[in-house]
């Protein structure tokens, strides 16, 4: 059976869902080896793996290419979903690139799961976890296949629930539900922007299915659905039975806050926002690239997925 790493693979969101995808696929033929810098298993790892055979976890130095080579030998594909925030992601993902070239590694998705091919160029927010690993990549493409995920926007940020019992949610996002507001950014002209979201869950599904796949496409984007802003809200309001208070926000609203933010959250939510009303292909509007790779995963809707986690609302 061939080996899959998964660097940062202890996480609750992305680690947890593809870890979860690939045990409970019944046509995964997949061994997981998890790369983390703490060598005790998460509650919902052992939940799921309850005699650790499924799973194994490899405690590494994520700046020592030599302890991650190690932990790599044996390794077929690496999937990284690291995601730390002391400026050193973007180095963490050229050494574990440079580490899996090293212990003859086949594949390597870097830590990217975000908007489109154009959106990590058109968004400087990301830049700080990705600037020059793409380059690092494309060096190594005679030694090593590399791929992209992107998946849009998490389609858990519109009400948090991954798994059978949903995740718990903050006082202030079931308030803004409950009372139905809504912050919806619109082009210049006045149209609703396009979005394109997926589910924490079928991103795990979607990535279990393209382990098989015999080759992978630089750019392995998937698609949960794509739907305007006002049938976000069409939906929204159906579900919850609730007409929204809706603000709208338009460019230069958002060019004016962006000059007035003084932290990296409102930064990046920010220009995310302007994202959205450039309404840009590959940007924020993704190609369902791995849903036509792998048909038989049917991701979930954005309607289904708020009657699913929406219904005590």
């Amino acid at each position: 059976m061939p080996t899959l790493a998964i660097a940062g693979g202890t996480s609750a969101g992305l680690g947890r869902a593809i870890v979860t995808a690939v045990i409970s696929s019944e046509q995964s033929s997949w061994n997981i080896v998890i790369l983390s810098r703490n060598p005790s298993a998460p509650l919902w790892l052992r939940a799921i793996d309850k005699d650790g055979t499924s799973a194994q976890i490899h405690p590494v130095n994520y700046h020592c290419v030599d302890s991650l080579a190690a932990a790599l030998n044996g390794v077929h594909t690496v999937v990284s979903v690291t995601s730390a925030v002391d400026g050193s992601q973007a180095k963490i993902q050229i050494n574990l690139l440079e580490a899996a070239v090293k212990a003859g590694c086949k594949r390597f998705a870097p830590s990217q799961w975000g908007f489109g091919p154009i959106g990590s160029e058109n968004i400087s927010v990301l830049k700080w976890g990705n600037e020059g690993v793409w380059d690092a990549c494309v060096k190594q493409k005679d030694k090593i296949e590399s791929a992209k995920f992107n998946i849009g926007s998490f389609m858990n940020y519109i009400g948090h629930g991954i798994y059978p019992i949903p995740s718990p949610t903050s006082d202030e996002e079931t308030t803004l539900r409950q009372n139905g507001v809504a912050e919806l950014p619109q082009t210049e002209d006045g149209r609703w922007p396009r979005i394109s979201m997926t589910s924490l869950r079928d991103v795990g599904r979607f990535v279990a299915a393209s382990l098989d796949l015999p080759e992978w496409e630089e750019d392995m984007t998937m698609v949960g659905d794509t739907l305007t802003m006002g049938e976000l809200l069409t939906h929204a309001e159906a579900v919850t039975g609730k007409k929204f208070q809706v603000d709208v926000i338009k460019p230069r609203d958002l060019e004016m806050k962006l000059s007035a933010q003084d932290d990296f959250m409102g930064l990046m939510w920010a220009e995310f926002k302007l994202a959205y009303t450039r309404d840009l292909e590959d940007e924020v509007v993704l190609q369902p690239v791995v849903n036509r790779l792998c048909p038989a995963i049917i991701p979930m809707s954005a309607r289904q997925y708020m009657e699913e986690y929406w219904s005590s609302v």
